[in-house]
């Protein structure tokens, strides 16, 4: 997850405004298991976190598999 994680944050960082951020901040607080899954479709992703962040994330990991 570290890998996938850093390659995202990489690549979208610099193009998210500030509730973004902290959008990104509440996603990388979680499990990383949950990540994963969340990222992959295998589990509902909680509302408070099914975001643009969240939704570029899953299109991200879905791409690197």
């Amino acid at each position: 997850m570290d890998i996938l994680l850093g390659s995202f944050v990489e690549k979208y960082i610099k193009l998210f405004n500030e509730g973004e951020l902290q959008m990104l901040e509440t996603i990388l607080e979680l499990d990383d298991n949950d990540i994963y899954r969340y990222a992959l479709d295998k589990v509902t992703i909680p509302k408070e976190i099914n975001n643009r962040v969240m939704q570029l994330l899953k299109d991200f990991t879905i791409l690197k598999k």
